[in-house]
């Protein structure tokens, strides 16, 4: 059976966890700061094609990604490893066993 993750979750030390979506756009949140790890990683996500563009509905963009990209979920895992520097096993998530990875400041 394949799982496939549908949230990026983050915790900025302010005592809250936040979720993402899958393709959803990382750079509205308040901790998204220019320079901030959050706004690295939403820059690098849209830039993957891991965000919805404008001019698509999210059913042709998804149909896009399953064409040419592997897929959303595999450009975000490639992308959030590529920009924190850490390999996500696909087998691993599937079976649950999905890495986390703390992002550090700056937040403020």
């Amino acid at each position: 059976m394949e799982v496939n993750p549908s949230y990026l979750a983050y915790a900025p030390g302010d005592g809250n966890v936040y979720l993402n979506n899958f393709g959803d756009d990382l750079s509205g949140h308040p901790h998204a700061v220019e320079g901030s790890k959050l706004a690295v990683l939403g820059e690098g996500l849209r830039a993957a094609g891991a965000t919805c563009p404008a001019g698509y509905t999210i059913p042709q963009w998804r149909d896009l990604l399953d064409a040419q990209e592997g897929g959303l979920y595999g450009v975000v895992w490639q992308t959030v490893g590529d920009i924190l520097g850490i390999r996500i096993p696909r087998a691993d998530v599937e079976q649950g066993r999905l890495p986390a990875a703390r992002l550090t400041g700056p937040y403020t």
